[in-house]
């Protein structure tokens, strides 16, 4: 296969991907929307990358996020889809959904940020214990945010979305059992 053909074979793999991802995004989104959630800004799922030719290795997105507020737009629910590390410290061997509940505490509403990406990554996140060992939490000086992790490969079917995702955050935006 000449350079051309692979690349052009690589192309056709990444659009085959992110079209799986839409679409995984879209049925997580119409579960929340029944549920009466409505998403924080516009349709936009990743921001801080690079357009430009010096930068090539920061062209593709390595995380992809939909934040919803429902009665308080101080709390809500969110995902990121994660395909990569944040950084060297920070790496992924295949690719994860958090899973979050993020609430602010400077009174601000939420909006989708950086603190919800690496919420569970941080050096000051921590296990929420016995009873809950994997959940996170993460407390940053305007927002506390409580996530856990899901490869991405367990998702395999709409009853898997309310299952692994939707279930589990309605529950813990409400409160643990």
């Amino acid at each position: 296969m000449s350079i051309g053909e692979e690349m052009k074979h690589v192309y056709g793999e990444m659009v085959k991907i992110y079209t799986e991802v839409g679409k995984l995004i879209s049925v997580i989104e119409g579960e929340l929307v029944k549920k009466g959630w409505t998403a924080v800004g516009d349709h936009g799922v990743t921001w801080d990358r690079s357009s430009s030719y010096e930068s090539p290795e920061f062209w593709l997105p390595y995380f992809m996020q939909r934040v919803y507020t429902k009665d308080n737009d101080k709390k809500g629910v969110a995902f990121n889809i994660l395909f990569d590390g944040l950084d060297e410290d920070h790496q992924i061997t295949y690719p994860t959904l958090s899973c979050v509940v993020a609430e602010r505490k400077d009174g601000k509403p939420l909006v989708k940020c950086n603190g919800i990406i690496s919420a569970g990554w941080e050096k000051d996140s921590h296990s929420l214990g016995d009873r809950y060992p994997k959940l996170y939490q993460t407390d940053y000086t305007d927002i506390t945010i409580t996530n856990y992790f899901l490869p991405l490969d367990e998702i395999t079917s709409e009853a898997k979305v309310r299952e692994l995702i939707v279930e589990p955050l309605m529950k813990m935006y409400g409160g643990y059992p």
